[in-house]
């Protein structure tokens, strides 16, 4: 550093110093951060959005493995419909139709 008008030069605190007392005040700010209603809303809600999403993800998958299991219903009877409109001997792994 550079001298003023006739005063001597300040050396700059030892980097230590500095990263022992930035520390404290983080440690500080931390510890007095669970007391902050503002903080504590902001953690409820973000409680309350997680469990949202998850239940959201949930009833989700559910519908998938519904819509999915419709599906597999509808091509089979669509599959059997074809089958019988080609022959009953396709169904019934017989070479002809069954007589009746």
């Amino acid at each position: 550093m550079t001298a003023g008008t006739g005063q001597p030069a300040r050396q700059a605190p030892p980097v230590g110093r500095r990263k022992r007392v930035a520390r404290t005040v983080l440690l500080a700010w931390a510890a007095r951060l669970p007391w902050d209603s503002r903080f504590q809303q902001r953690v409820i809600l973000l409680a309350i959005a997680v469990g949202a999403a998850r239940g959201l993800a949930r009833d989700g998958q559910a519908r998938a493995v519904a819509w999915d299991q419709r599906q597999r219903q509808r091509g089979l009877s669509a599959e059997a419909k074809r089958a019988l409109k080609r022959g009953v001997g396709k169904v019934t792994g017989q070479d002809e139709p069954a007589a009746g």
